[in-house]
């Protein structure tokens, strides 16, 4: 599959849409997508697990933070979470001090999630936070498992 030039994607209501420019110098098939079973991303995004790709700050078009509805949770003292406060999509997760964005992908439209880019999109390259692991359920997920 040729990688893809964009990708598109926002919240349940449509306040807030994105782009992200597929350029060069990002990896395709991506190598910065995981899940998550950390306390935190269960309870930001309201399932067992969270998954995301990470994507450089200058590769996601409009700015985010350009919308009035986007706004940040300061979850930790390392991360924001961010979401749409008219519709409560959960959509972003960054550290504070960071040039990048953790795109939560089901937020990507969903012509792209079912096709072969959503495919090479989403197959996770590692799972954090396994010691949260659903035995029997998020337990045995193929990819690197980190406990922590």
């Amino acid at each position: 599959m040729p990688r893809p030039d964009k990708i598109t994607g926002g919240c349940l209501c449509g306040a807030i849409r994105y782009t992200i420019n597929i350029t060069p110098e990002i990896p395709w098939p991506p190598t910065r997508n995981g899940t998550c079973q950390c306390t935190m991303c269960r309870k930001h995004g309201g399932g067992l697990m969270q998954i995301g790709c990470t994507f450089p700050n200058s590769a996601i078009e409009p700015p985010l933070s350009s919308y009035p509805d986007f706004v940040q949770y300061s979850s930790s003292k390392e991360a924001y979470r961010g979401f749409c406060k008219t519709c409560g999509s959960s959509l972003t997760w960054n550290f504070k001090d960071g040039n990048e964005t953790e795109i939560l992908l089901g937020t990507v439209d969903e012509e792209i999630l079912t096709s072969q880019v959503g495919s090479e999109l989403c197959a996770s390259k590692s799972h954090r936070w396994c010691a949260n692991a659903v035995k029997g359920v998020t337990d045995n997920l193929p990819g690197e498992m980190i406990q922590n």
